[in-house]
Order: structure tokens, then sequence, then C-alpha cells
């Protein structure tokens, strides 16, 4: 694997491990999301689907938002993808 993909993939991992040992970096939806993102976009399929799967229903982050967003144009043919978008992407 490349160098540059492995170095990504760790620091997404780090930021979520340092938000969630932070006293003051509460992991919420929006970290969820940016990491879903990044994640998505390396061709890590199955954790950003896990993460999108975790978002609350309500919120910032809707089911038509994430099904129009960008940066989940990899995962459109996935099932789990199109659970999480409602049917709306």
């Amino acid at each position: 694997m490349n160098f540059l993909f492995l170095e990504a993939v760790r620091r997404v991992d780090e930021g979520l491990r340092l938000r969630a040992i932070s006293p003051d970096g509460v992991q919420g939806p929006a970290d969820h999301f940016r990491a879903a993102r990044l994640l998505a976009r390396l061709g890590q399929t199955g954790r950003a689907l896990a993460l999108l799967e975790g978002l609350p229903a309500a919120g910032e982050h809707t089911p038509q938002f994430i099904a129009l967003h960008p940066d989940f144009d990899a995962l459109r043919n996935e099932p789990r993808f199109e659970a999480v978008a409602g049917g709306a992407g």
C-alpha cells in the first residue's frame, strides 16, 4: 500500500482516538461525519459506513444531506449506504 494512503488512515484513527480521550474533546456527530468523509475518499468503505450508521437520524447530517454529499460517491451502490441515506440517493 501507498505510504501516503497509510498515513492518511493513521491520522484519521489518531484524530478519533485523541478526541475520545481529550477531556474537552467530546466526540460527536460532526467528528464522525468528517472521519466518514475521509475514510470514504480513502476507500475504507466498511469503516466509513460504520461511522455513518452511528449518526443520529435527526440533526445536521440528515439522510438527504448524506445522500447528496459528493465525498460518498464511492459508497452509492452499497446497500448499507442506501439504508443510511434513506433511499434519498
